[in-house]
């Protein structure tokens, strides 16, 4: 869920007198004031995730290199399954 996405398109909603429902998000199936509170809440929890995410994944670093345990892809490691090739020219193409 997107929730600046969701935000424009109640705003667009509003004054045409059209209610937003959502299939998979019933909890935002509430009042328009109702909605105005949960989406701002949903976007705060999004942003406090953002922030929260990297210093998770240095502190699971850390830990391992505590223990002496490597960290990373190992070197000479290999893929389990073949990659296909189709990515990597569509991101050489795209630049």
């Amino acid at each position: 869920m997107n929730p600046d996405l969701l935000t424009q398109q109640r705003h667009q909603a509003r004054p045409l007198s059209q209610r937003l429902v959502s299939v998979k998000e019933s909890w935002l199936n509430a009042a328009p004031e109702v909605q105005d509170v949960l989406v701002a809440f949903a976007g705060w929890m999004a942003q406090q995730e953002s922030r929260r995410r990297p210093e998770r994944i240095k502190a699971g670093l850390d830990r391992r290199r505590a223990q002496g345990k490597p960290v990373g892809r190992q070197p000479g490691a290999a893929d389990k399954k073949p990659r296909k090739r189709s990515g990597y020219v569509a991101a050489w193409e795209n630049g």
